[in-house]
């Protein structure tokens, strides 16, 4: 079973990676593309759980990325731990969506 869940946030990028830092004792990286523009990712891409923190704008066609009010989102992917639990009982953070597969 894997589980995924995205959260929008208020924060502003920087801010949201240091709150998530602080929060979930995790470490992220800077990256940078052409889609996402600067975001920072965290964990295991494909194999393992992992955190994106991305600006809620597709660059390349100038349209949000999910379907909110957020300007900044939060991905956490392959969901392993209980990492997701605080970011949900944070009062910055909100769930957007949740899948199980």
């Amino acid at each position: 079973m894997k589980i995924y869940e995205i959260y929008g946030t208020l924060l502003d990028l920087t801010s949201c990676k240091e709150k998530i830092e602080s929060l979930c004792s995790l470490k992220f990286e800077e990256r940078e593309s052409s889609y996402h523009g600067l975001y920072y990712i965290c964990g295991e891409k494909y194999n393992g759980e992992n955190y994106q923190i991305v600006e809620n704008i597709d660059l390349l066609d100038n349209e949000p990325l999910e379907e909110s009010d957020y300007p900044v989102i939060l991905y956490i992917n392959n969901i392993k731990s209980d990492k997701n639990k605080i970011v949900a009982k944070s009062k910055y953070f909100f769930l957007i969506s949740r899948e199980v597969l």
